[in-house]
């Protein structure tokens, strides 16, 4: 799964919307589930950057800088 998947099942699993809720409690309740999901979504994309870089320096401090570089280069 992508990262914008993960985060809409995410989103999905904290929070869900009655559509028999008033009106303008739904829509303020949309608004808010997607802004919830796009900060999930910068958050795991932070989160996966950081892991590369962290297996890229482990990489390039056991010798490995061509590896890093291809993993890097994903």
């Amino acid at each position: 799964h992508s990262i914008e998947e993960v985060a809409d099942m995410a989103t999905d699993k904290l929070i869900s919307v009655s559509n028999t809720a008033p009106e303008p409690i739904r829509v303020q309740a949309h608004a808010f589930r997607e802004r919830c999901k796009k900060v999930i979504a910068y958050y795991m994309q932070e989160a996966v950057s950081n892991h590369t870089c962290t297996v890229c320096n482990e990489l390039e401090k056991q010798g490995h800088k061509d590896l890093a570089n291809i993993i890097r280069r994903l």
